[in-house]
């Protein structure tokens, strides 16, 4: 899996920082995928379309296009989750839906940035469906694009019933809070890809 947090800049510059698998990737900021099923946009004050934050989760709302939260001092594992997407059918099987894209901003003591799911053929949250971010999404109050390249992952087939996000993991401090502007699964246009392209990054890699 390929790993990459896209970060707000001006022109097409391209750079990269690589850790292992992971890739941190400068490029301008607006997502790629043209072609996705939204599974969060929080573009209505006050509703936060069946995602329930859990109880480390404090003061969780809706309100300018996004679903925001703060942290407290003792909590390490603040959540948000939303279940029983089957209904919409996202195929993980079709190839259509190899790219989890989140747009997101953190401030406060940065810590690993993790995605859960279940789907038909696994039902609910286990940590033997997660990916993460590695530790390399900044936490620094700007917004910031990941993806997640989901192509080739165990466990990401059937069709999608759950999914859960932890915006911090493993961080036990105060003064943390985050915004997620939304959640998409999807692919991107050819035309995104060749735009990515320019400095001369292979970003997404299908892996079947």
């Amino acid at each position: 899996m390929k790993i990459k947090a896209l970060l707000p800049a001006a022109g097409l510059l391209l750079a990269s920082v690589s850790a292992d698998a992971a890739h941190i990737t400068v490029a301008p900021s607006p997502p790629i995928l043209t072609s996705y099923n939204s599974l969060g946009e929080w573009n209505s004050d006050g509703v936060f379309e069946s995602w329930s934050p859990n109880p480390q989760v404090v003061s969780p709302a809706v309100s300018g296009g996004v679903l925001s939260g703060s942290v407290n001092d003792g909590s390490n594992d603040p959540t948000l989750s939303r279940n029983n997407f089957a209904g919409l059918g996202i195929d993980l099987d079709s190839g259509n839906s190899d790219i989890i894209e989140i747009r997101v901003k953190r401030t406060g003591q940065a810590s690993r940035f993790d995605v859960f799911w279940g789907t038909t053929n696994a039902n609910g949250i286990s940590g033997t469906r997660r990916v993460d971010d590695e530790s390399l999404l900044p936490s620094d109050g700007s917004f910031y694009i990941i993806q997640f390249d989901m192509s080739g992952v165990a466990g990401w087939d059937g069709t999608l019933d759950d999914i859960r996000i932890d915006p911090f993991s493993n961080t036990a401090t105060g003064g943390r809070s985050f915004e997620i502007d939304y959640v998409r699964v999807g692919i991107p246009e050819p035309t995104s890809l060749a735009l990515l392209g320019l400095g001369g990054l292979c970003v997404l890699r299908r892996r079947r």
